[in-house]
This record gives structure tokens, C-alpha cells and sequence, in this order.
């Protein structure tokens, strides 16, 4: 009896040291379950990086040639020391790109990487309010080979500026942003691993432009045209009866209005877009084909020689050159307006 009870005592102790091995060892295997599922999540995480830029200049704004010229510095913050970005940056939308300067150090256990580029960029100028036009400069930069699940960009807002002493005559600087949108492609790129597209992430600099002497600019570029309406309505000055110098003047002036579009749109890029320029050269082309028209029936109309009639011609061509007159400075203030206060 006294052995059983032994072998009984021994055995409970047995099952008592097993469970008390077990519970020191569901600690230890949560623990390394929990590590386990760290080390996975912190793999499946994508590398970062920080990009910063600074523009020291804007030029060659080529509104024919719909392209500008910039010189800027960017760099980049990271830490993983296989990222090569002196091969793997891609600017896009450009026309050329040229690196002028390189360097990569690496401080406080981050690689701090420096570039300088000379970029022509492409641009689709929206000039529908020509010269009261504002411009969006937009640039574009992202990984040429990393998407999104291995590299994501984050925009180094605080440090990305325009030189605070870059001046351009023509042009002022009105707003400065820097983002880091994804940018989602319908292809794979013949990725095998993937099946529905592909993402990647990019760096976009907007930078807003606005004309400093647009009033100047345009009295100067359009000065021909309205000078040609005033010339074209001189027509009803002129004795109804002297066909040949009132059809002329007209006329001439009809042909100074189209020199005057063929002028400012060898200045300008074409467009489908119906602006400004369209707008008052169209205008003045109708005018002045109306007071044609105009002075060829008030010519009809006095082509029998009655004294009264001839009266009645002289005040419909005083009511209609104030008419005209009238009608087109009102027509042309509106556009204006439009144009000024659209931006």
C-alpha cells in the first residue's frame, strides 16, 4: 500500500513539474511568435525616403517652343545603403536632363545624397488669357526601377524653397508645393509577380508663375488691333457719296486687323482653346465687316441723289460710328475682365 501510494505521489509530482514547464514555456513562445511576426511585418514594409529640392532659377519660359528651363538642387535622406539614386531618379515630361553635380555622404547613421540638374522641362501653356495669363510650372521625379512596395517617397517640405534672390522680369513667383502622390500604371511592365497594374511613387513640384507688366504687354501686342477698329470706323467720316476713300479705309483696316492676329499668333503656341487674342481679333473683324456692309447699303440708299436721303445717310452714320464705338469698347472691357479677375 505504502509503495502504490508512493508510485501516486510521484507521478502527480511529474504532471505538476510538466505543467509548470509548460507555463514557463508558453512565455517564451509567444514571445518568439510575436518577434517572428515583427521581423515579417518589418520586411513586408516598403524603404522610405526623403526628397527635398531647391530651385535656384527658372528660365528660357518658351511659350512657342512650350518648354522652360530649370536649375535646381535635390537630395535625398535614407538608410538603406543599396538604394543608388544617382542611376535610378527619372524626371519626367522633360525634354533634357542633365546632372551637374553629385555627392553622397552619410551622417547620424542616414546617407544623405546631393544632386544638382540643369532641366527642359515640357509644358502645355494655358494661354486662353494671354497676356493676363497665370502658369502652373509642374515638374515630376520618381524611382525608374522601385514601386511602391519596395520605395515610398515622403517630400522634405520644410527645406524645399525657390532661391529668395531668383528675379525674372517678365515673371514673378506666386506659390511654391511640393507633394509625393502615387502614381498607379495600367501595366506590369512584364513584372512576373504582379497581375493588376503596378504603383509607383513620385515626387511633384507645382510651382504657380503670374506676369509682372501684363498691362503693358498688352497695349503693346494689342495697340494694332484696336488702332485698326478705330481706322475702320473713320469709314462712316467720310462723305457716303466718296465710295472709292470710304471702301478703302475699310477695307485696310479689315487687312491691319488680320496682320495684327497673324502677328501675335507667331508669338504664341497654336491652341484649340478659344481666348483672349481670338476673342478681340474676332470682334474686330465683325465690326469693321459690319460697317462695310453698313456703308454699302446707306450707299444704295443715296444712289438716287434726293437731298433728304442724303441727310437721313449723314445722322445714321454719325448714330452708327457712335454705336460702334460704343459697343466695342464694352465688348472689349468684358473680355479684359474676364481675362484679369478668371486668375
Amino acid at each position: 500500500m505504502i509503495s502504490v501510494r508512493k508510485d501516486e505521489t510521484c507521478y502527480n509530482q511529474k504532471i505538476i513539474n510538466n505543467d509548470q514547464q509548460q507555463k514557463m514555456k508558453s512565455p517564451g513562445l509567444l514571445l518568439s511568435a510575436l518577434l517572428l511576426i515583427a521581423s515579417i511585418a518589418s520586411s513586408a514594409q516598403p524603404d522610405t525616403c526623403k526628397i527635398g529640392m531647391f530651385i535656384n532659377s527658372i528660365d528660357d519660359i518658351n511659350i512657342g517652343e512650350k518648354c522652360f528651363t530649370s536649375n535646381f538642387w535635390i537630395w535625398m535622406i535614407y538608410k538603406d545603403s543599396t538604394l543608388d539614386f544617382k542611376n535610378d531618379i527619372e524626371f519626367m515630361s522633360t525634354k533634357k536632363t542633365e546632372l551637374l553635380q553629385f555627392a553622397l555622404e552619410k551622417k547620424n547613421g542616414l546617407y544623405w545624397n546631393r544632386q544638382k540638374w540643369r532641366n527642359v522641362v515640357m509644358k502645355d501653356w494655358d494661354i486662353r488669357n494671354f497676356p493676363f495669363d497665370k502658369q502652373m510650372l509642374t515638374m515630376y521625379l520618381e524611382s525608374a526601377h522601385l514601386d511602391t512596395g519596395e520605395l515610398v517617397f515622403l517630400p522634405d517640405r520644410k527645406n524645399s524653397i525657390i532661391d529668395p534672390t531668383f528675379y525674372n522680369n517678365e515673371w514673378r513667383v506666386t506659390n511654391f508645393e511640393i507633394s509625393s502622390p502615387i502614381h498607379d500604371y495600367s501595366t506590369t511592365f512584364g513584372d512576373p509577380t504582379l497581375t493588376k497594374g503596378s504603383s509607383y511613387s513620385f515626387i511633384r513640384i507645382d510651382i504657380t508663375i503670374k506676369r509682372t507688366n501684363h498691362w503693358m504687354l498688352f497695349f503693346k501686342m494689342f495697340s494694332g488691333v484696336i488702332i485698326a477698329f478705330l481706322v475702320g470706323m473713320c469709314c462712316f467720316l467720310i462723305d457716303v457719296r466718296q465710295t472709292s476713300p470710304r471702301f478703302a479705309i475699310a477695307v485696310g483696316a479689315l487687312w491691319a486687323a488680320i496682320a495684327s492676329k497673324i502677328t501675335l499668333d507667331s508669338r504664341v503656341p497654336d491652341r484649340t482653346t478659344f481666348g483672349l487674342i481670338d476673342s478681340i481679333h474676332i470682334l474686330t473683324f465683325f465690326m469693321i465687316f459690319l460697317a462695310i456692309t453698313l456703308s454699302a447699303i446707306f450707299f444704295k440708299e443715296t444712289h438716287s441723289g434726293s437731298s433728304k436721303i442724303f441727310v437721313y445717310s449723314r445722322k445714321a452714320d454719325l448714330i452708327a460710328w457712335g454705336s460702334f464705338m460704343v459697343v466695342y469698347f464694352i465688348v472689349v472691357s468684358l473680355l479684359v475682365s474676364h481675362a484679369v479677375y478668371s486668375n
